[in-house]
C-alpha cells in the first residue's frame, strides 16, 4: 500500500516516463509512457489521484537537527553541493530536478516529502542510474541523493513516516468497478 502515495499520481507517472522514456513498444505497437501509467491507476484505485489526495490524509514529517557536515547545504542546496563533490550546478540538476518533481504537480509544500524520502532515493537511483559524472570524478547518485534530503529533514524520512494515516476507501480501489465500466462503455 505504501508504494501508492509515492507512485499513484501524476507525479508517479512523470517518474515512470522518466524512467522508461516517452515511450513503450508493446507487441509491435508504440504506446504513451503516460498512457500506460494512467490506465494502470484507473485499474488500481479507479481514478488518477492528484497529489493533494493523498496530502489531505499524510501526517507531517518532523525535522530533526541539520547534521554540522550539512549545513552548507542545508543553507543554499546548489552551493552546498558544488562545495561538497565539486563540478558545477549543472551536473546536479537532474537530481535536483527529481527531488523538486513533486513541486510542478500541487503548491501545497509538504508535497516535497513525496521525493524526499527513502524510497524515492531509490527511485531517482533507477531513474539517473547509480553514479553521477562530476569532471572526471563519478559520484554515487544515492549519495548526493541522502546528503540533500538529510540537509532538508535533518533524517532520511522512511515511507512508514510518511504513510501514517487512516486509509480512505478511494485509496484501496473502491471505485475501480466503476471506473473500468466508464472506460470500456467508450467508443
Amino acid at each position: 500500500m505504501q508504494h501508492r502515495l509515492f507512485l499513484h499520481s501524476a507525479l508517479g507517472a512523470e517518474w515512470f516516463a522518466q524512467r522508461f522514456g516517452p515511450t513503450i513498444a508493446i507487441d509491435g505497437k508504440t504506446h504513451e509512457t503516460r498512457t500506460i501509467a494512467f490506465d494502470h491507476l484507473i485499474e488500481d484505485v479507479g481514478t488518477v489521484p492528484a497529489i493533494e489526495d493523498w496530502l489531505a490524509e499524510m501526517p507531517n514529517v518532523r525535522t530533526r537537527r541539520i547534521p554540522h557536515r550539512l549545513q552548507t547545504i542545508h543553507a543554499d542546496r546548489t552551493a552546498g553541493a558544488v562545495e561538497r563533490w565539486g563540478g558545477s550546478a549543472a551536473d546536479f540538476q537532474t537530481i535536483f530536478d527529481f527531488l523538486d518533481s513533486p513541486a510542478r504537480h500541487t503548491d501545497d509544500r509538504r508535497a516535497v516529502i513525496l521525493s524526499h524520502n527513502s524510497f524515492a532515493i531509490f527511485v531517482l537511483e533507477d531513474i539517473v542510474g547509480p553514479l553521477i559524472r562530476i569532471g572526471d570524478r563519478s559520484i554515487p547518485t544515492r549519495s548526493v541523493a541522502e546528503d540533500l534530503v538529510c540537509a532538508r529533514y535533518g533524517h532520511i524520512p522512511f515511507p512508514t513516516q510518511v504513510t501514517g494515516f487512516r486509509l480512505k476507501p478511494w485509496m484501496r480501489g473502491s471505485g475501480v468497478a466503476d471506473a473500468l465500466a466508464q472506460r470500456s462503455a467508450r467508443p
